[in-house]
């Protein structure tokens, strides 16, 4: 049984967002770069009419942590995608999505991301 869409009045807001560490940079030329394509590439494959994406790229530190968890609020995304790329802390996921996991989903999103075919 499909489940009926909630018609919306607004674009659907995804934020997006790859964790890494920063100490890596300096020991591994070039991780860095390639890191932050692979976040591009999936920014666009989560691309789609309605969508909005809120890419805020690499975190790769407690600063950055706190200004991407600033950023979503701000932009008031409806929903988070965390792609790991490579080793981090906690201390690089937590601030970004502290406050914004809602206990129950704000609206449906049941077929926002229908699987290609």
């Amino acid at each position: 049984m499909k489940s009926p869409l909630i018609p919306v009045s607004h674009p659907l807001q995804v934020g997006l967002f790859g964790i890494g560490l920063e100490a890596y940079w300096p020991r591994f030329s070039g991780l860095k770069e390639r890191l932050e394509g692979y976040i591009e590439r999936v920014s666009a494959r989560l691309e789609r009419p309605g969508v909005e994406i809120v890419n805020l790229g690499l975190v790769d530190s407690p600063e950055k942590a706190m200004e991407a968890g600033h950023a979503f609020r701000r932009e008031d995304v409806d929903v988070i995608f965390l792609y790991v790329t490579t080793y981090a802390l906690s201390s690089t996921v937590l601030p970004v999505v502290r406050g914004r996991i809602p206990a129950a989903p704000r609206r449906n999103l049941a077929g926002a991301f229908p699987h290609p075919e």
